[in-house]
């Protein structure tokens, strides 16, 4: 293989996963999007209690974060449940703090809390990793092409 081909190689595989990247990230906010046009009920609520959650990787490692649990009211129920997303550090849930809900009024259990912006937080993230792996290729190919030539 010429040395040529294994800079384009490079350059295709970097790009490739920054493609991956910005769809992914794209799928994300489209499900977040969605998610917000049928959870548009509010209610107040409260965080009652934090939730530790850990998953193991297989080999060894391990991921913890905490989930709050939510109480609120809507449909003349009381409803208690976890939020899908979490945070890495505990003391970010702090029990006892008002919360705004908006939740889905054919169904309440479908939810989120109104300032709750991990999934787009996320779907920034993968999108600027993303976009910076393709430059990255991009710059990488030809900095090894021109200094190749010298």
């Amino acid at each position: 293989m010429s040395e040529l081909a294994r800079y384009l190689l490079l350059f295709v595989c970097l790009s490739l996963t920054g493609v991956i990247c910005v769809i992914v990230a794209i799928i994300t906010r489209r499900y977040q999007r969605r998610k917000e046009e049928t959870e548009r009920s509010f209610a107040q609520g409260t965080i009652v209690d934090r939730v530790k959650k850990v998953r193991s990787s297989g080999r060894g490692g391990r991921a913890t974060w905490y989930v709050a649990v939510v109480e609120f009211t809507a449909k003349e129920r009381v409803y208690r449940l976890e939020n899908e997303n979490g945070s890495r550090d505990a003391e970010k849930i702090v029990i006892g703090q008002p919360v705004e809900v908006l939740y889905d009024a054919a169904d309440p259990t479908h939810f989120h809390l109104a300032d709750d912006d991990a999934n787009e937080t996320a779907s920034r993230s993968l999108m600027r990793m993303g976009i910076m792996l393709i430059i990255g290729a991009a710059v990488l190919d030809v900095f090894f092409y021109v200094f190749r030539a010298l």
